[in-house]
């Protein structure tokens, strides 16, 4: 690369100055790159990468990341076996989680408190701390398997303080008291475990609905304007936060199903004007006029959509995991 372009990307982590409009003072920020920079967020994203990566390498030392076999080699392990690969950890920005996983449900505490510590040690040693503020690092205990019910009725109940939160030892920066619950939000989305999307379902509709009401009679059910470009603005505005992030979704129970057709429906009903009472009928019409798909469809192509994008790229630990579930 050029060495003014090496230059340029490295002020952004040294020379961090900035200046404020009105103000005739300069400031300078400590730690990051420097704001306002249209470099700030794709150095920021190389240099994390490095802490990740220490995450990860210290992470694997201890056994406390999980292990996908390649191949016919039994399932996802808490511990390696002989052939394999490490599950990644998800990360958006300085935004990432750890997974840890145990045999036995009474063990879990204990592994994700080393887990933690393990993860303030490797960030310390690149002058980056975790932040244990409630709302910034939360923690979501999910019990399955045998002894599972009795351990998650003893995680939530209110008598229960000792579990409320998980207490690391000292770490290089300092001690860490992150908080357990129940669901948390990141990135627009609430996450209640893998087998619990009520929370989240219910902030689909709202924020849909939010979406399609202000504009249910001057655009989407005005018939001065064409059908297809309703549909579209439909499509655009309200079905895309309807189903956010739904294709990464374990499982939708059909509770959960039922709300979400519920307001996918009546939202097409209002917006191709259909007026029978038979709701099936109504919700098959509407569906024509608007030539959109059942939901259900629309959602199992968005998964296949994001199972192709993701075999593009050929990651040994994805394809482990397909040959050990289909």
């Amino acid at each position: 690369a050029p060495a003014a372009l090496i230059n340029d990307i490295t002020s952004t982590l040294t020379g961090t100055f900035f200046t404020v409009d009105g103000s005739s003072n300069i400031g300078s920020a400590t730690k990051g790159t420097r704001p306002g920079h249209p470099y700030a967020d794709i150095v920021f994203a190389f240099a994390f990468q490095r802490v990740l990566r220490n995450v990860a390498m210290n992470l694997d030392k201890q056994g406390l990341r999980p292990y996908i076999p390649s191949g016919k080699h039994g399932t996802i392990h808490a511990q390696p076996p002989t052939q394999g690969t490490f599950l990644p950890i998800p990360a958006f920005f300085d935004d990432f989680v750890i997974i840890v996983l145990t045999k036995f449900p009474q063990a879990l505490f204990s592994k994700a408190r080393a887990a933690l510590t393990c993860c303030a040690d490797s960030m310390a040693i690149h002058d980056r701390e975790i932040n244990d503020e409630e709302g910034k690092t939360e923690v979501i205990i999910e019990y399955n398997g045998k002894g599972a019910e009795a351990e998650r009725k003893a995680l939530h109940s209110p008598h229960n303080t000792a579990t409320s939160h998980i207490r690391t030892t000292k770490s290089f920066h300092r001690a860490l008291c992150i908080k357990v619950v129940s669901t948390y939000k990141h990135l627009g989305s609430h996450n209640s475990g893998i087998t619990n999307y009520d929370v989240e379902c219910v902030n689909r509709i709202s924020s849909a609905k939010g979406a399609f009401a202000p504009l249910r009679r001057k655009l989407f059910a005005n018939r001065l304007i064409g059908m297809r470009k309703r549909v579209t603005t439909w499509q655009a505005l309200v079905l895309s936060r309807l189903i956010f992030h739904i294709s990464t979704w374990a499982k939708i129970n059909e509770a959960s199903w039922s709300k979400l057709e519920t307001f996918f429906h009546v939202s097409l009903r209002q917006l191709t004007s259909t007026t029978n009472k038979d709701f099936t009928r109504a919700n098959v019409t509407a569906r024509a006029d608007a030539n959109t798909m059942p939901l259900r469809c629309i959602i199992s192509m968005r998964r296949i959509g994001l199972l192709r994008r993701i075999l593009q790229h050929g990651p040994t630990w994805f394809h482990g995991l397909l040959q050990n579930t289909c």
